[in-house]
């Protein structure tokens, strides 16, 4: 088990990559058809959340992967966004969002409001579950795992992601606009302020 990274279509090993290109045309032929940019969005979080299905040792309360540097695609960004006045908690968190973009300041093992994710609430559970973006639909801790192994000397090691999440999320990236989650918020309140 070693430090999660993201691979990334581009930087997968060839066999994996000759494997994987159907899906991968597929999901950018899918993108380029759909009528609702949203709604193909939640149907690739709930696919990717079926990929993930074994049982998960993450449990309620956990929250190490939340103190990561997200990156996410502008078709996130606004679904996160406009969803349930979400922009309200983002207005909230301006100055939050502004530290974390200027000085980077994510740190597996500072749990302070510089290096948190904002929507991880109170009670460590994530406020947008539902929507959150792609990268954490994607994060997790099979059952034979142990979650706590996630936080080694100050840095998580969480599992490989799977070469088809890893492929889908590639996909959907595809000739989007993809930043750290603090600048796409931040960009959106921005659009939201000059109206």
């Amino acid at each position: 088990m070693g430090k999660h990274q993201t691979i990334g279509f581009a930087t997968m090993p060839a066999q994996q990559r000759i494997q994987m290109q159907p899906l991968y045309e597929q999901i950018i032929a899918e993108k380029k058809r759909t009528g609702n940019l949203n709604n193909y969005l939640l149907g690739l979080m709930n696919r990717i959340d079926l990929i993930q299905r074994p049982p998960l040792a993450c449990k309620a309360g956990c929250h190490h992967c939340c103190h990561q540097q997200v990156t996410i695609s502008e078709a996130e960004s606004s679904l996160i966004f406009r969803h349930n006045y979400n922009y309200k908690l983002i207005a909230d968190h301006k100055s939050t969002l502004l530290h974390q973009k200027k000085y980077k300041c994510f740190d597996y093992h500072y749990a302070d409001e510089y290096s948190r994710c904002i929507f991880l609430n109170h009670y460590y559970q994530c406020s947008i579950y539902p929507i959150r973006p792609l990268v954490c639909h994607s994060c997790a801790v099979p059952a034979e795992g142990n979650p706590e192994l996630c936080k080694v000397n100050g840095s998580p090691q969480i599992y490989s992601i799977h070469y088809e999440i890893e492929t889908i999320i590639s996909a959907f990236w595809h000739g989007e606009s993809v930043k750290p989650l603090p600048v796409h918020m931040l960009n959106e309140l921005n659009r939201l302020e000059r109206k």
